[in-house]
């Protein structure tokens, strides 16, 4: 059939690894996904290290220097693809800067200041309504959206609960920290 020959094609150049949304795709289109489709895409993520590291190597070979920081937010943000963090960074560098600065990376990709999720969250956690609503309202402002604010508050919560839970030995988490040693 022509349409599952289309749709094979089209999900074969999906650049994630989601077995999950070729099913779903699979089960909405009513047609059988072929095996050189779903074998590629039982791949597991790539661990945000070695996406680190790779960046690091990259940046090398282009002698732009860039904070550790950065190198660490495009690696989480990369999302275990090789490809999408090397895509952000290319952004990055198309800026022409001798050093990448987490202030650029915000403004590149119009994310709001980690100190702000800080300060919503410690709100909260203080009971401080007056302070949660304003610290709310300045992050929410400075977002590129509602969507992506709810994101970044999602995964900053999650990490969070995550490090407590671990007691700090949490290494899928990957601070900063971990990506210096690295270097």
């Amino acid at each position: 059939c022509s349409r599952g020959a289309s749709i094979n094609t089209l999900l074969m150049k999906l650049t994630t690894c989601s077995s999950f949304w070729i099913s779903m795709v699979a089960k909405l289109t009513n047609i059988t996904i072929s095996p050189t489709v779903v074998r590629p895409c039982s791949c597991s993520a790539i661990p945000t290290v070695k996406i680190a590291g790779h960046i690091r190597e990259v940046l090398k070979e282009e002698g732009v220097k860039a904070d550790d920081e950065v190198i660490a937010q495009v690696a989480r943000l990369g999302n275990g693809s090789m490809r999408d963090a090397l895509s952000i960074l290319d952004r990055l560098l198309a800026g022409g800067m001798e050093k990448l600065t987490v202030e650029h990376l915000q403004d590149m990709l119009g994310l709001p200041d980690h100190d702000l999720i800080v300060k919503l969250v410690d709100a909260f956690i203080q009971s401080d309504a007056a302070a949660a609503l304003n610290a709310g309202d300045e992050f929410l402002q400075k977002a590129s959206g509602i969507e992506q604010a709810l994101d970044l508050l999602t995964e900053h919560l999650r990490n969070r609960m995550v490090i407590a839970a671990c007691d700090g030995d949490a290494d899928f988490l990957v601070p900063v920290e971990v990506i210096r040693r690295e270097g």
